[in-house]
């Protein structure tokens, strides 16, 4: 009993390093650039951590990139930014064409969007 507690306790400890890590390298990214969001705070917010994120990324590369760019940014394997930018897409956040082999997002001009529950 007592070597399972200071397993948990270590699994805790190294939890709480990662999370401080994860944070700093978010403050990294997106306070040091200048992000130019073409959408009020309060419409950002209607959207999940993850998905909006990916959108802030997408934005930070000046608003239209592949997955593979914003994979770079945010840190996720290119097939999974690529998922998160289809169901931004689906809900009506961006627009996509395809450049060749490659995808492109691009922010759409925003009137009402869905919440990311509208999409499911």
């Amino acid at each position: 009993m007592g070597q399972l507690i200071k397993r948990l306790d270590l699994i805790q400890s190294e939890l709480r390093e990662i999370r401080g890590r994860l944070d700093e390298i978010e403050k990294f990214l997106f306070q040091t650039q200048k992000i130019a969001v073409p959408l009020p705070e309060s419409k950002l917010l209607q959207l999940s951590d993850h998905l909006r994120k990916s959108f802030l990324a997408l934005s930070s590369k000046g608003g239209e990139s592949s997955a593979s760019d914003v994979a770079c940014i945010t840190g996720k394997k290119r097939g999974s930014e690529a998922r998160i930018l289809n169901l931004l897409a689906t809900m009506g956040w961006l627009t996509k064409r395809r450049n060749g082999k490659h995808v492109v997002f691009a922010i759409k001009e925003q009137k009402q969007p869905k919440t990311d529950q509208d999409a499911f």
